[in-house]
């Protein structure tokens, strides 16, 4: 009988036993949880912000020079002279590159247009003749649409592997110009978004609209 009632003993004790370790590993376990939740959560947060931060700093810059003033007044007239036409890709020129040095993650600024090819050209990384860039396969989306992002591709202006925002530029008539190009490097833009495995291994387009 002794030895039955401490068996039972026993065997009540390290069921109680079993029992409070496991409510108490609930609670831990659902306090560590929400806790980790919240912190990834935090985390997200602050990561979708400097990603949409990051995405429309650039496309500012775009829609700045597609939008400006004088930009549009320049595509809207044929040049009255060959010194003329000097002075506006001048203008272009350092238009561009002062809002290079105002955006840390932009690598260099190109547009692409016909308007200069019966004139002199000032040497330079900005202006491009427009077949250059309507050689590329994913110029074809543009047919569709003002702006937008395109994948992967080498850069004119550095050779260097770079992400683009591409943005139409228009006259005052809303007549085609050419387009600009905002470029990014490819590591500089997957490190914005967290992402910097993919630097190498994208063989796939990416296009962020």
């Amino acid at each position: 009988l002794t030895t039955i009632v401490v068996i039972s003993f026993v065997t009540v004790n390290a069921i109680f036993l079993a029992i409070v370790s496991l409510v108490s590993y609930n609670i831990f376990f659902d306090f560590t949880s929400d806790e980790i939740s919240r912190s990834r959560l935090a985390l997200l947060n602050e990561s979708t912000g400097r990603v949409s931060s990051f995405i429309s700093s650039v496309k500012e810059v775009g829609t700045y020079i597609a939008a400006d003033r004088s930009v549009r007044q320049i595509f809207s007239e044929e040049p009255a002279s060959s010194y003329d036409a000097i002075l506006e890709q001048r203008e272009l020129t350092e238009l561009s590159n002062e809002l290079i040095t105002l955006k840390e993650a932009i690598d260099s600024i190109e547009i692409y247009t016909d308007r200069y090819e019966n004139y002199p050209k000032i040497s330079g990384k900005v202006l491009h003749p427009l077949y250059t860039l309507e050689q590329e396969s994913w110029m074809k989306m543009f047919d569709k649409m003002d702006n937008g992002w395109v994948p992967k591709h080498t850069s004119l202006t550095d050779e260097a592997e770079v992400i683009s925002y591409v943005h139409r530029i228009t006259d005052q008539k809303g007549t085609t110009a050419g387009y600009l190009k905002i470029n990014v490097r490819a590591d500089t833009f997957f490190t914005y978004m967290g992402v910097e495995d993919l630097v190498n291994n994208v063989n796939e387009p990416l296009i962020l609209l």
